[in-house]
């Protein structure tokens, strides 16, 4: 993408509140996305999703202070390391960027630069109260470092003596920021110094010569990414400052679905632990699949790209995924991007490669016992048992009897059979699944398919005379 196509706003994103009028950002910037005022887990998801092509900048102007929990700052670090610019003026985007300029954030404007120094350090000072997004997150307070800037420079232009300013400004900062509206204001200067002549002057001085200095430098960050000054401005954070708490924000606080009809990963994972039948079972799972990953890693266990490529296979395998094109659209469908998936199929190869290593203990017959276990706490056992006995009755064979077996086309045909006839779907090729499942080799997998094959085939023989019988009736 050109500079040029890039000062239209093309892949920006910007958190935007009362800071700026929209459609004000709008005309700087006018291919940008313009989201509401920016909370907990909104940047980590805007990353992970990649639901913006060409994503290469986000602004934070304005976001939630006391409404809900405001963006972390490991989000931003995380942005950061996905090789995203990110800018701060304003109102949070300024606390945040004082906060991060170090690790590669941008600070622009008064106020970021005022935080930076030292100048103002508490969060009130850019904190308001505002309508909503029917409203055009209009303000409805005035923010404390608006106040201080409306009677600086009141006092520069001889408006007003210092004093005066100091009192009012006084006044504002003892107030809670819900209640600094202009009357409030006032009557709060009013009690401090009830002689003070010049606070009729202070009430037309913020009527009427208010100076917004959060509007201000929310337009100049939007400036800033229309001229291109920081597209090479933001560092990059090495992944090891990342800690086991932002990982559980993570997978916790993620926004999954299309936009306005959003849900965090833990309500929809909430959701399931309330209405799924089989929650338990697939709780007992998640966890199990957590305990051999914790094993992978206390051993040190690393994949190969070839063992790596085989897990990939087993996936498609199973999701009967044909083509890249199914695989995309399947990462779509459950709220993945494909780097996503590759980091999942990654875990779930060294994951099998532990699982290897217990089956090569356990010896070929391993998964007899821990596969019946598992039946049982499912409370499938007993039908499944007494299907595996109905065709021991019926086809009788000894174990480690010395059986015949028909050619390759033979087997591949009764390979083809058993998949047609009961939905089996090796995820691997026959003879790797032969091995994997516990049978001695292809050929002893294939004398259970024939005994399969068989009971299929009786079955058909007998209500293939049982219909016929029905026929003869009707005939005479």
């Amino acid at each position: 993408m050109t500079s040029a196509d890039r000062s239209a706003g093309n892949g920006v994103v910007i958190y935007l509140g009362p800071s700026l009028a929209l459609n004000e950002a709008q005309r700087i910037l006018p291919e940008a996305s313009f989201r509401p005022p920016i909370a907990l887990g909104d940047l980590m998801s805007l990353v992970d999703s990649e639901s913006v092509p060409d994503l290469w900048a986000v602004g934070i102007v304005d976001g939630v202070f006391y409404q809900s929990q405001p963006v972390w700052h490991k989000e931003i670090l995380h942005a950061l390391d996905a090789g995203i610019v990110v800018l701060g003026a304003s109102s949070m985007g300024a606390i945040r960027a004082a906060e991060c300029d170090g690790f590669g954030m941008v600070g622009v404007g008064r106020i970021y630069r005022d935080y930076a120094d030292g100048r103002l350090t508490d969060d009130d000072e850019v904190a308001l109260v505002h309508g909503d997004a029917a409203a055009g997150w209009a303000a409805q307070t005035h923010p404390l470092v608006n106040v201080r800037a409306t009677f600086a420079r009141a006092v520069e232009a001889g408006r007003i003596d210092s004093g005066t300013a100091s009192l009012v400004v006084a006044a504002a900062k003892g107030l809670w920021f819900p209640e600094r509206t202009d009357a409030r204001i006032l009557e709060a200067a009013q009690e401090l110094d009830p002689g003070d002549a010049d606070l009729v002057t202070a009430a037309d001085v913020l009527a009427r010569e208010y100076v917004d200095i959060k509007r201000a430098d929310a337009v100049a960050l939007l400036e800033a990414i229309a001229a291109g000054a920081t597209e090479d401005a933001a560092g990059r954070l090495p992944r090891r400052v990342y800690s086991g708490m932002f990982a559980a924000l993570r997978d916790r606080d993620r926004q999954l679905g299309p936009p306005g009809a959003t849900a965090r990963a833990e309500e929809i994972s909430r959701y399931v632990a309330l209405s799924h039948p089989e929650f338990p079972d697939l709780r007992d799972r998640a966890l199990d699949r957590l305990a051999v990953e914790a094993l992978a890693v206390l051993n040190e266990v690393e994949v190969t790209e070839a063992e790596r490529a085989e897990e990939m296979r087993r996936f498609r395998a199973r999701r009967c995924l044909d083509s890249d094109a199914a695989v995309a659209e399947w990462c779509t469908r459950n709220e993945l991007t494909l780097a996503e998936l590759d980091e999942l199929i990654s875990g779930e190869a060294r994951n099998r490669k532990v699982r290897n290593w217990v089956s090569m203990l356990r010896g070929r017959r391993k998964l007899v016992k821990p596969l019946l276990d598992e039946l049982r706490l499912r409370g499938e056992y007993e039908a499944w048992a007494a299907r595996a006995r109905e065709l021991q009755r019926s086809l009788p064979v000894e174990a480690g009897a010395d059986t015949e077996v028909a050619g390759p086309e033979e087997v591949r045909e009764l390979e083809r059979d058993q998949m047609r006839a009961g939905g089996w779907r090796p995820d691997l090729p026959i003879a790797a699944w032969a091995e994997e499942a516990g049978f001695l080799s292809r050929t002893d997998l294939a004398i259970e398919l024939a005994r399969h094959h068989e009971e299929r085939e009786k079955r058909r023989r007998a209500l293939a005379t049982a219909a016929s019988m029905f026929s003869d009736d009707e005939d005479s």
